[in-house]
């Protein structure tokens, strides 16, 4: 599973109505009931598309179920000869 947080009082407004802030990505292992692996980033510079599959692609996760939010269920961000592919499921 994986989660991404802005980490609080770190949200500075842009001169165009935007933000930038810092935030964290932790992958868990709802199995062992711990964190990981996590890595922060500031907006400014990356997104967390990037820094999640930089996370994934530093493990070993052959035979893995992924959980993510609905912003990664997307095809190119599974496309890759590691992946086994997008499987969705509706709670």
């Amino acid at each position: 599973m994986c989660d991404g947080k802005t980490l609080r009082g770190s949200i500075e407004p842009t001169s165009g109505g935007g933000s930038l802030f810092i935030a964290q990505v932790t992958l868990y292992s709802a199995a062992l009931g711990v964190a990981i692996a996590k890595a922060c980033y500031a907006t400014s510079e990356d997104r967390k598309r990037a820094v999640l599959q930089k996370l994934l692609g530093e493990l070993d996760l052959k035979g893995v179920l992924i959980q993510a939010d609905a912003l990664h269920m997307q095809q190119a961000f599974f496309d890759s000869s590691r992946s086994g592919g997008l499987t969705s499921s509706r709670r």
